[in-house]
């Protein structure tokens, strides 16, 4: 969990599962594709994860909410490595 500077919580969330199911649990919170900015909002993988994905291994990502705002992301990563959830 990470606090940004109007005390608004974003949680982050490691997924696994095929990159199929992945997309649809994007568009089960209302999320659209955006590949760059959904990019920007990844965190440091190494120091949240221990993980060495980067921007690089995202080959989509998704922003939006339920809600009309484009306050939430969903960032795939290829070969079967899963998925970052901020919301």
């Amino acid at each position: 969990m990470v606090n940004d500077n109007l005390f608004h919580e974003m949680h982050y969330w490691m997924l696994e599962g095929r990159e199929g199911s992945l997309r649809k649990l994007g568009n089960s919170f209302g999320l659209e594709r955006s590949d760059e900015d959904a990019g920007w909002a990844l965190p440091d993988m190494q120091a949240m994860f221990g993980s060495p994905l980067s921007r690089a291994d995202m080959i989509e990502g998704y922003e939006g909410s339920l809600d009309g705002k484009r306050d939430r992301w969903l960032m795939i990563f290829g070969d079967g490595r899963g998925a970052v959830l901020v919301y």
